[in-house]
């Protein structure tokens, strides 16, 4: 079983698509889960919250049949991070487990 884990996405990176560079690192990987180990939609520096940007690459682990856990980091603590914990409940292959 190969695992890929992400934490502490930089979103807000110059002259980068931060969507783009995720999906092309799980293409590369091609795990068999996918772990994302907080600050998913805020590093503590972004200026905005990244929720649809994270929930698109939820959806793009939806869309390839991969399974994906999902927990809250400090930063996302003070962010919309509920709109994530909800959206999840829609999708078969993603799981949110910080409770």
């Amino acid at each position: 079983m190969d695992i890929l884990c992400i934490s502490d996405i930089n979103w807000e990176q110059p002259r980068s698509d931060t969507v783009q560079q995720i999906k092309t690192e799980i293409q590369e990987q091609d795990p068999s889960l996918m772990l994302f180990a907080g600050d998913v939609i805020n590093d503590g520096f972004n200026t905005e919250e990244h929720v649809e940007e994270f929930l698109e690459v939820l959806e793009f682990l939806e869309d390839s049949r991969i399974p994906s856990f999902t927990i809250s980091g400090n930063h996302d603590d003070y962010s919309d991070y509920d709109t994530v914990v909800s959206e999840v409940e829609n999708l078969e292959y993603a799981e949110e487990i910080s409770g």
